[in-house]
């Protein structure tokens, strides 16, 4: 059996509610230990239930410094 492609950063900038799907079905390893995704949450930052909703704060800064996939 072949391994999947892997993902390029390309794949991830994008829209989250365009990316948050195609990743049901992706198998992710990190280290050697990893699994295929079955389920995740997505949040526009826009969404009051984003952390990003208040805009950049000391808990999210790390999280949002880089952008979209980074």
């Amino acid at each position: 059996m072949r391994a999947p492609p892997r993902l390029r950063r390309s794949f991830f900038d994008r829209c989250v509610h365009k990316v948050a799907p195609e990743l049901i079905g992706a198998t992710l390893f990190f280290d050697g230990v990893g699994g295929i995704i079955v389920e995740l949450e997505a949040y526009h930052h826009t969404d009051p239930a984003a952390h990003s909703y208040n805009g950049r704060t000391e808990r999210n800064a790390e999280a949002s410094a880089g952008g979209c996939g980074r």
